[in-house]
């Protein structure tokens, strides 16, 4: 009798606190607030448009929490490196902590890039810790992972 009380509680305890961990991992809330600070990131990929091959890019960009970036970084287009390449941009965040940014890439010629991206865990933080982008514009094949600068 007594394990089959200590069974009923430990459901009844497990079955409460299901809400809790569903509230505590959900999405939402999110603004362009959530996207704040300084970030390092990689970029991989390749393009197929007229300029085709391998795409690889180390860098560091700032987001001011009000929709506007800054950076810099440096990229390996099929093996050539291009340094000090400049970028500035604006960012919109979803309350589904989902969201959109244009880059303008100063390499000598101006290049715009536009990306999808996912915020990973701003709800657990206290602040955004990483978020992961994709490459939106055509003939490229890129992904992007920002990490926290310390």
């Amino acid at each position: 009798m007594k394990l089959m009380n200590n069974a009923a509680a430990v459901i009844v305890f497990g079955l409460l606190a299901i809400p809790s961990a569903f509230a505590y991992g959900s999405r939402g809330n999110c603004n362009a607030g959530s996207l704040q600070g300084s970030f390092v990131f990689t970029l991989t990929g390749s393009r197929t448009d007229s300029n085709p091959g391998a795409r690889a890019a180390v860098g560091h960009l700032t987001a001011d929490g009000a929709g506007n970036l800054a950076g810099s970084e440096t990229q390996s287009n099929n093996g050539t490196i291009v340094a000090n390449v400049t970028e500035t941009g604006t960012y919109n965040v979803n309350s589904d902590c989902s969201g959109s940014a244009t880059l303008t890439l100063n390499t000598g010629d101006t290049i715009t890039r536009h990306f999808n991206f996912e915020i990973a865990n701003s709800q657990w933080s206290g602040g955004t810790e990483e978020f992961v982008a994709i490459v939106t514009d055509t003939g490229r094949i890129e992904t992007i992972d920002f990490k926290q600068k310390n």
